[in-house]
């Protein structure tokens, strides 16, 4: 006879990623599950002198396969409460913002991202990552090198070229200057005041923070006219009091990002038995929703 019993319903599901916590709600019909990959072994032998050989094939077991598991939970929003403090298990820094419980599941699927315990959101790795936004931080309010409004498309880095500085990449508030590959588009009106910056190219490598600095020349001003400058946004997670938004400008590397699942059965200490998935990764995502219920 069993001594404990175990109910779905008293089941938890926690997400551990960067030395935290998410507790996720979960549905019944959570499974996860570990299969072997077995090779056959046969022996071929030749016939020695008397006339015998030995012949035959066995498995087996050489390796352990990726576990495998699936939950399903319910689309839940909610507003944060917000927090001074990172270790009280508040949502966010500020209050009243867009969150989902499954979050975390999102974000690790949109990049290698790392988890900033100061505000609750999420930013790229060491390594940088895409553009994701751009504001304009200084630009020439007006200038006679200007004569015409246009649209120019700038690789971002750009060489020097003749008296142009090009376009260079600074550390400002983000801490990696190797950002690269990325393909922007700068448009000015006639006076030189830029009226529109769009992204073609994300680029990797960005960190939020980074300054972007155009030379004047290179879109259309002339030699002396102040240079543009640009601030980076390089991140997958974004949440205000309006939306939660979530990204994948970041998604096409090798490997996404990693974190531990820990299965635990009963709500009780006595008992309690629990299950670690260790390097676990997001492999799908889908949404169920119902007229009559709620989706998951």
């Amino acid at each position: 006879m069993a001594e404990y019993l175990h109910f779905s319903r008293d089941s938890r599901l926690y997400m551990a990623k960067d030395g935290y916590l998410w507790s996720i709600p979960v549905l019944d019909g959570f499974s996860f599950s570990q299969a072997t990959n077995a090779s056959e072994i046969t022996l071929n032998e030749m016939e020695d002198a008397s006339g015998r050989s030995r012949r035959g094939r066995k498995m087996f077991t050489d390796s352990l396969s990726a576990a495998e598991w699936s939950f399903s939970s319910y689309v839940r929003p909610f507003k944060s409460a917000g927090s001074k403090s990172a270790t009280n298990g508040r949502a966010d820094s500020s209050a009243n913002h867009q969150h989902a419980v499954e979050e975390a599941l999102w974000v690790a699927m949109a990049g290698q991202n790392v988890y900033v315990p100061g505000t609750g959101k999420f930013q790229h790795g060491s390594t940088g990552g895409a553009i994701s936004g751009l504001v304009i931080t200084s630009q020439d309010s007006s200038s006679p090198g200007y004569t015409v409004s246009t649209t120019t498309t700038l690789a971002v880095p750009t060489a020097a070229s003749g008296t142009s500085t090009g376009v260079t990449v600074a550390a400002g508030a983000g801490s990696n200057t190797d950002g690269t590959n990325a393909v922007i588009t700068v448009t000015t009106n006639g006076s030189g005041v830029v009226t529109a910056v769009g992204i073609t190219e994300r680029g990797t490598q960005f960190d939020t923070g980074n300054t972007i600095t155009v030379d004047a020349e290179a879109i259309g001003g002339a030699s002396g006219d102040d240079n543009v400058v640009l601030t980076v946004t390089s991140e997958s997670f974004t949440s205000d009091a309006t939306d939660l938004n979530i990204n994948f400008y970041d998604s096409s590397r090798a490997s996404l990002g990693t974190f531990d699942l820990y299965y635990v059965f009963s709500d009780r200490s006595a008992g309690r038995l629990l299950y670690k998935l260790e390097n676990a990764v997001v492999n799908e995502a889908a949404i169920d929703f119902d007229i009559d219920g709620i989706a998951t």
